[in-house]
């Protein structure tokens, strides 16, 4: 007996890691529930703002161990090409991982709506484009848009995951969606988030040990709001190492943000050191003093999920799921408006108490004490199976695992 198939379309995926946290987060949901369904990820053959293709077969199952990618050109990813692609394969759900991605989210809305693919639910997560933040850049584009979509009906009958309530609340608030087709399922948490103790000490760099060491690890664009970052660290009159990681993904946003660098005070030391690969994050941001992330909105961040679970403390925004971080000992979550909370957290950062490694075990142990993974495992297959038992799109030799 088969599993029901998962088609799962998202622009860029591994090797690649550039586009950042809906990678991790296809890749943790695929190891997590690849026991119950066939997932097979349809992406681009290259990384995000790369033009240089990946070494793998084109235009074949590429296995991945439990489940298979294929990959494909940017040319077969529009229009009749990308449609030909789609009609060719056999699934029980189409599963889009954006709301404004052309070729992998909108083209495919249209083909749904116009009755052309084979007739197997639309499952849209938008990935955390419906918050405020998000809306916000380009928003005339955006809200255009949703007036447009709204007036056609192109999303009446597509199904609408959000990773938290916030998120759906963000949904409800731009799009008219009735219960029935908006569901929450929480994205997953890595397969193995702990790390080897004797790596979380923070900064053992003799030349750093007075200094403060921050970190800033995310995709650089005005989402993330590293230029929010250096105009608190204008205002810090204690000695810092602030180091940045992360592909540059608007280039005229880097320079505006390379401009506030050039005129920081001379305590304030920093480096941009690009990309990182996946399995340097944890190892990474465990060397550092503090994980700095004021993002304008996240619907999960792996960046946050990995820097608490190496127990380093983390700054952040606000606007992600992850709440109550004082209270629980593991950082701080503060409102965009309150600047100045921001600069009292960087300026008094206890440095001996919080590098200490008795302090980074306990703060790991409250970190998985927040994580829910059967729960969120559950949510996740009532999300698949009510779709697909109400849709009864799983052919004749699948079954439904509960």
């Amino acid at each position: 007996m088969k599993k029901p198939i998962v088609l799962l379309l998202v622009g860029h995926y591994l090797p690649g890691y550039k586009a950042g946290g809906p990678i991790q987060t296809i890749s943790n949901l695929v190891h997590h529930l690849g026991d119950s369904y066939d997932f097979r990820v349809i992406t681009l053959n290259h990384d995000l703002g790369d033009s240089t293709p990946y070494d793998v077969p084109l235009n074949t199952w590429v296995p991945k161990g439990g489940y298979f990618v294929k990959y494909i050109e940017k040319s077969n990813a529009i229009g009749l090409s990308f449609l030909k692609i789609l009609r060719n394969e056999e699934y029980s759900i189409l599963y889009v991982n954006s709301f404004f991605d052309f070729r992998f989210s909108i083209q495919v809305a249209l083909f749904n709506f116009l009755g052309v693919l084979n007739g197997a639910p639309l499952l849209l997560a938008p990935r955390g484009e419906f918050s405020r933040g998000a809306i916000s850049i380009k928003s005339i584009k955006k809200k255009a848009y949703f007036i447009l979509s709204k007036l056609l009906g192109i999303y009446n009958k597509v199904y609408f995951q959000a990773s938290t309530d916030f998120e759906k609340n963000d949904i409800i608030s731009n799009f008219n969606i009735s219960a029935e087709y908006l569901k929450v399922a929480t994205d997953l948490p890595s397969a193995s988030l702990n790390f080897d103790d004797d790596a979380c000490i923070g900064s053992s760099d003799p030349m750093r040990a007075n200094f403060l060491n921050l970190v800033f690890l995310s995709r650089i664009s005005k989402m993330k709001n590293l230029d929010y970052i250096l105009n608190v660290l204008s205002t810090i009159r204690r000695n810092i190492i602030f180091d940045i990681y992360g592909p540059i993904e608007d280039e005229e946003y880097w320079l505006s943000c390379v401009s506030l660098i050039e005129g920081l005070p001379e305590n304030v030391q920093v480096s941009y050191l690009g990309p990182l690969a996946p399995e340097a994050v944890k190892k990474t941001i465990a060397r550092y003093d503090l994980f700095f992330l004021p993002s304008l909105g996240e619907n999960y961040c792996h960046a946050i999920a990995e820097s608490l679970s190496v127990g380093t403390p983390t700054l952040i925004s606000d606007r992600t799921p992850w709440r109550k971080l004082e209270s629980l000992g593991l950082g701080w979550d503060i409102s965009l408006d309150s600047f100045d909370e921001f600069s009292h957290v960087i300026t008094s950062f206890d440095l001996n108490n919080r590098r200490s490694i008795h302090s980074r075990y306990d703060a790991r142990k409250r970190f998985e004490a927040l994580l829910s993974l059967p729960s969120g495992i559950l949510a996740n297959k009532s999300l698949f199976n009510s779709i697909i038992y109400k849709n009864s799109i799983i052919g004749s030799n699948t079954e439904v695992t509960k």
